[in-house]
């Protein structure tokens, strides 16, 4: 009956510590007179290819964003995406292979003083702003460095320029000439 009882508790405890950890961030900030707060609820230690994540945004106490995320780590960041000049919101969401990371990412729409979720942005790795207004760039890291060029609109549409070039020697001239190539593409299509 001890025995039992022992075995038991270990059971109990050994349950207890795998169960998921919760964690709770609230961030605060203002902008064009209004008050914004994020919530993020992250559930981990269960299942990592599920949504873990709920991320809520309310603009003076009135949600106007929520959606569900996948996240192996909580990490936020406010940067300037499509070069609009307002900050945006990337919210991690895991790391593959070589440190090829993704991010979600929620666009600040001026005009209704909102966000909105740009979709797919999450599936690009290491994608970050380039000199060039509204020109993106994925950097794949796999043996060679591989650079893919996107655009980024202003109404959260994340446009494919289908130019990728490979930088073999690692000394960054491909990724100069694919972004010249980006860029006569942006101005010729009118995008």
């Amino acid at each position: 009956m001890k025995k039992n009882i022992l075995i038991l508790i270990i059971m109990m405890l050994i349950g207890f510590s795998s169960d998921a950890q919760v964690e709770f961030y609230d961030f605060l900030w203002d902008k064009n007179d209004a008050e914004f707060k994020l919530e993020i609820r992250a559930k981990y230690g269960i299942e990592t290819s599920n949504k873990n994540t709920e991320f809520r945004l309310y603009r003076n106490n009135i949600m106007i964003l929520k959606d569900s995320i996948l996240t192996t780590r909580i990490a936020k960041l406010f940067r300037d995406m499509n070069s609009d000049g307002n900050e945006d919101i990337l919210i991690y969401e895991r790391s593959g292979v070589r440190a090829n990371e993704t991010y979600n990412l929620y666009l600040y729409q001026p005009n209704s003083n909102d966000y909105k979720k740009v979709s797919e942005f999450n599936e690009i790795p290491n994608i970050n702003t380039t000199d060039n207004k509204g020109i993106l760039c994925s950097m794949i890291l796999a043996g060679n460095v591989s650079y893919q060029f996107y655009f980024l609109t202003n109404d959260a549409e994340l446009i494919d320029l289908n130019l990728r070039v490979t930088d073999e020697n690692l000394d960054g001239k491909e990724y100069k000439e694919g972004l010249i190539k980006a860029q006569k593409y942006v101005a010729q299509q009118r995008i």
